[in-house]
């Protein structure tokens, strides 16, 4: 989108019951991407992630914005976390483009979530984003949520009245007040501004020059039922978002992702092909490597028994 439309600052808002992790991963180091996630506590439900401290890379320092709610937010604790933090932080960014995440498995009828939002709450939801694009990620209620949820969003993308938008059900459970949300919300944004920018240089010995910030991950995917160990190098830099180099290991073997950033400045577009060089030439070190090429939106795929394929 951004090669193709002349799109640069790109907003993404995920309302999805669950963190947003991989969207999250995936523009970590982007500074001309805006990530924000509301989503029901990690500490209460899969993937146990999207905490205030994770804010993004060191090259795009407080472009995430992880908002966990308490299980029992309703529609109106919901539409209160974006009119008083989403809505001003989408003003201070001024993006080209907004994209709503629309998952909709916070419905009070969704088997795996705790989330109390209806039908219309999802549609005022849409109303205050006023996304250009709103991607309809479902739920697990398939006939109690999916068809009044769907119905009020495209409603309200249409900017067509969704308020009488009929559900077979009702709430069976009260959902929080905001007496009890606000101070909890306020204290979110207190922990939010006193996480401060901490990361720790480590340079490998074939690392082009420059400083380095070192960020460990260990995933382990349960439902394949092996550890992913992974370890991501970003280079600092002042005039875009740094190359990234990252290790990804699963015994018995190690993979690499060599990443030039959008925009991305000539130094670190030279260290990108500097570093995809090194990993070609040392097929004894590396199994398979992608050059995730931003600047030139180009895709380069190494096998190191079946050598190249670009896309």
């Amino acid at each position: 989108m951004r090669a193709k439309y002349g799109v640069k600052k790109i907003a993404i808002v995920d309302t999805d019951v669950h963190h947003g992790d991989g969207t999250q991963d995936i523009f970590f180091h982007d500074p001309n991407i805006l990530f924000i996630s509301l989503h029901q506590d990690g500490r209460t439900l899969y993937p146990g992630s999207g905490f205030v401290q994770e804010k993004g890379g060191p090259n795009a320092w407080d472009q995430t914005l992880n908002i966990p709610l308490p299980p029992g937010t309703g529609d109106e604790g919901y539409h209160y976390v974006l009119e008083n933090w989403v809505l001003p932080r989408l003003q201070d960014f001024a993006p080209d483009l907004i994209i709503n995440s629309a998952g909709q498995d916070n419905h009070f009828t969704d088997p795996l979530a705790s989330m109390n939002l209806t039908a219309g709450g999802y549609g005022r939801i849409t109303e205050l984003l006023q996304p250009d694009l709103a991607v309809l990620e479902g739920g697990y209620s398939i006939e109690g949520a999916l068809p009044y949820v769907n119905l009020a969003i495209l409603l309200a993308l249409a900017g067509e009245d969704y308020h009488h938008v009929r559900e077979p059900q009702k709430l069976t459970r009260p959902a929080l007040t905001l007496a009890i949300l606000k101070p909890y919300i306020e204290e979110l944004k207190k922990q939010h501004q006193l996480v401060k920018l901490r990361f720790s240089v480590q340079n490998k010995p074939f690392f082009p020059q420059g400083n380095w910030i070192h960020i460990p991950h260990s995933v382990y995917y349960d439902t394949d039922g092996f550890r992913e160990t992974r370890q991501d190098y970003i280079r600092q830099c002042e005039h875009c978002g740094g190359t990234v180099y990252i290790e990804s290991y699963r015994a018995p073997h190690t993979s690499i992702l060599v990443r030039i950033p959008f925009e991305g400045c000539s130094e670190c577009e030279q260290t990108g092909y500097d570093l995809w060089d090194y990993v070609q030439s040392h097929p004894e070190k590396f199994k398979s490597g992608l050059l995730q090429n931003l600047l030139q939106d180009k895709l380069v795929v190494w096998d190191s028994k079946e050598g190249l394929k670009e896309f």
